[in-house]
């Protein structure tokens, strides 16, 4: 797994070719084929393998959460609301997430995390955005 992880971390920094994203997958015991997005492909799977980058599309039941929702639902759902601006501490477990309907996990130390910020007096979600934004897009 480390010649993947190492191979997606160089990629977030300097361009590398085709011919190294398929010797670095088939180290790994994968075989890969085509051209066009295997060198994302093999980058995408050592990032994710490291466990601190991406987000999440779908997640369990992800698309059916309510909008805003508790931090303790949040967390049974396997979602670990995570605040990332300096005022906030800790997330009392009844406080309320906005998310604008389209909540996008990160994965963070290898799971899904909501980071969450005090916005004009309530919790956002980071990335919060009306639910039918994916088909503007």
């Amino acid at each position: 797994m480390a010649p993947l992880i190492e191979f997606g971390l160089t990629c977030t920094h300097e361009v590398t070719t085709l011919e190294r994203a398929k010797e670095v997958a088939a180290q790994a015991g994968a075989q890969v084929f085509g051209a066009i997005g295997v060198i994302g492909a093999v980058a995408a799977v050592g990032l994710t393998a490291h466990g601190w980058s991406g987000r999440f599309i779908e997640f369990g039941d992800l698309r059916a959460l309510p909008d805003p929702i508790r931090v303790d639902d949040l967390i049974a759902h396997g979602i670990m609301p995570t605040p990332i601006d300096r005022a906030t501490r800790a997330l009392a477990p009844g406080a309320l997430i906005h998310c604008g309907g389209w909540l996008s996990p990160r994965l963070w130390a290898g799971r899904p995390v909501a980071p969450v910020e005090m916005k004009y007096g309530r919790f956002v979600a980071l990335g919060a955005r009306p639910r039918d934004a994916e088909t503007a897009e």
